[in-house]
């Protein structure tokens, strides 16, 4: 939502991640959902069972009239954020967008964003086939010529995102890492990976990547204390195996 663009950059994220759905009249709108599907994050006020339906199915009017987030907190059940809105947020609070591509989608984020003030994410595409001058971000498999050269067929500026946690990496060590990323470093690219806990995280800065994609930590704090963002928010149903000092809540290392 475009709250948690907010409170990304009061918690020090560089980044955000806007996973993009589009509805049937091409409006798009910033969530990630289950198989293309609303899943079970949102509800809808005429109590229909939308977990199942697809994005693409429905209009952005039915969305701004029937689909609410799944909260008990009266302040956040509203409707999904469109893309245009996050995009104004992350600009308003200079926070960089990764957002999944979609057709038609770069015509937004040039008009929004400006050249060059964004990321484009994908599985399958390159830089070329989008005919952008923006920065591509892919999540790759493979070892590091397999990495290099896939970054270097895609025309332009790119961060290999690579799928750190895939089998083919299970043995790694700590020198083959650096061995990776200084590949990737010593022609022109920066090194992405997602997920894992703050252990793990500064693991793999230290063997020299350059992003994290996370949900669960902030890259430049080692044990981050949470605080109330949102003078609406209350942690009356909120159970905690951390301590409250001077009205201070110090959430337990792990």
């Amino acid at each position: 939502s475009v709250d948690d663009i907010r409170k990304a950059k009061r918690m020090g994220f560089s980044f955000v991640e806007l996973n993009v759905r589009v509805t049937s009249n091409n409006v798009f709108y910033c969530f990630h959902g289950t198989n293309q599907a609303f899943g079970n994050k949102f509800i809808s006020l005429d109590s229909t069972d939308i977990s199942n339906t697809l994005v693409s199915s429905v209009t952005s009017d039915y969305i701004e009239m029937n689909v609410r987030w799944n909260t008990t907190y009266d302040a956040y059940k509203n409707p999904p954020a469109k893309l245009v809105d996050a995009l104004y947020a992350c600009k308003r609070y200079n926070v960089i967008p990764l957002v999944e591509y979609q057709p038609g989608i770069v015509e937004v984020l040039d008009e929004i964003m400006g050249v060059n003030n964004y990321m484009i994410g994908s599985y399958n595409l390159s830089r070329k086939d989008i005919g952008s001058d923006c920065i591509m971000v892919s999540w790759l498999t493979g070892n590091k010529t397999a990495l290099v050269n896939k970054a270097k067929s895609s025309g332009g500026a790119f961060v290999v995102g690579v799928n750190t946690h895939h089998a083919s990496y299970s043995s790694y060590t700590d020198a083959m890492w650096r061995e990776l990323t200084s590949e990737i470093h010593k022609n022109g690219l920066l090194a992405s990976f997602s997920y894992g806990s703050s252990y793990y995280v500064n693991k793999m800065f230290k063997n020299g990547f350059d992003i994290c994609v996370t949900t669960n930590c902030v890259p430049y704090m080692e044990n981050p204390n949470l605080f109330n963002l949102h003078s609406d928010f209350t942690f009356t149903d909120y159970s905690h195996t951390g301590t409250l000092t001077n009205g201070s809540l110090h959430l337990a290392t792990n």
